[in-house]
């Protein structure tokens, strides 16, 4: 019985040990209170969550994308965001609420010109104008 208990336990740690979770892919995130300089008030106030058995598979996105689906096909942007994170012993489940916003309607409302300014004051990643250096 004791082999048993210690064959058990060895498992589960090395099950432990050699798990790991990939939370999240963004293009943008941030902790600050940033002003991003947009109407909010066109914005879907949503929600969104996700449960995994035993935390396999555990991720952010899957909450945030059940959040934006509820919001409307067109809302591509969560702002103003909130993520938690609730472990338990069978699982765990990742909650995340925020304010929805369509990028084709804010574009819209601003003109491609303003949008193309807009985006350049937001530092937002162009990959058509920045250089990624390759590793050996």
């Amino acid at each position: 019985m004791k082999t048993s208990k210690k064959s058990v336990i060895v498992a589960t740690v090395i099950l432990v040990l050699l798990s790991s979770c990939k939370l999240v892919d963004y293009t943008m995130m941030s902790t600050k209170n940033y002003e991003l300089g947009i109407d909010r008030s066109k914005g879907i106030p949503t929600r969104g969550w996700s449960f995994y058995v035993f935390s396999v598979g555990v991720n952010l996105n899957d909450a945030t994308n059940k959040a934006l689906r509820k919001a409307g096909q067109t809302h591509d942007l969560l702002v103003d965001g909130r993520a938690k994170f609730y472990p338990f012993f069978f699982g765990s489940i990742i909650k995340v609420k925020g304010l929805a916003i369509s990028s084709s309607e804010l574009k819209a409302s601003m003109g491609e010109k303003e949008f193309k300014e807009w985006l350049k004051g937001q530092n937002v990643f162009d990959p058509e104008t920045e250089v990624v250096d390759a590793e050996p």
